[in-house]
């Protein structure tokens, strides 16, 4: 089963402020999730496993390496909801994610809902994308976004990343991207300072 605390260090009594996010994780892939032996992304069932895990669970997988294996049609399955999509920016994504030069189609992700005369009245959601936040350690590369894909986001969101502190290398986005505010992008939405984007390209609207 899933399952995540917070410790936090006290002196006589009192939070000192450090805390620890401890995670405990059941086995979900193949693999060991080191560099060597990562953690395999095989198909559709294996994307939504790591979704459930980082957005439902907020699992983060600090250090982790994951290695997509073949190209991935989510057919639009609702299930998947992306990768550290959590309201809280507490969970970003820490893991490394290989795409290993391989493509994801049908994907679905839409938040914000109209009211019959078209204006927004919820979904009002920021930083989102195929993974919301990822941190400083962890990163996205080698990875393509077919045309087929549907991004629709309200604010400050991403095709690839919402807001990223981590790297985001060699993606190829070829999707249409629809944002309604703040600062959202093709690749990313908010670069964060110390963030590193490299070798990236977009041909999506």
């Amino acid at each position: 089963a899933y399952a995540n605390d917070t410790l936090v260090a006290t002196i006589n009594g009192k939070a000192t402020g450090r805390r620890l996010i401890i995670n405990v994780v059941p086995k979900l892939f193949d693999g060991e999730g080191t560099a060597e032996k990562p953690y395999l992304i095989k198909d559709k069932a294996d994307l939504i496993r790591l979704s459930e895990a980082t957005t439902l669970n907020q699992l983060t997988f600090d250090g982790s390496h994951f290695l997509i294996t073949a190209d991935i049609n989510l057919q639009k399955d609702t299930a998947f909801k992306g990768i550290s999509n959590c309201a809280s920016s507490t969970y970003k994504f820490g893991g490394i994610l290989d795409g290993g030069n391989h493509t994801i189609t049908g994907i679905s992700l839409v938040y914000p809902v109209f009211n019959e005369a078209g204006l927004i009245v919820g979904g009002k959601t920021s930083t989102r994308g195929f993974i919301g936040r990822i941190k400083k350690g962890g990163a996205v590369k080698n990875l393509r976004l077919g045309a087929d894909n549907e991004f629709i986001f309200y604010s400050s969101s991403g095709a690839f990343v919402g807001e990223n502190y981590g790297d985001i290398i060699n993606c190829r986005n070829y999707a249409k991207v629809i944002a309604h505010a703040g600062t959202s992008g093709a690749i990313c939405g908010y670069n964060r300072a110390g963030g590193h984007i490299e070798d990236c390209f977009n041909a999506g609207e």
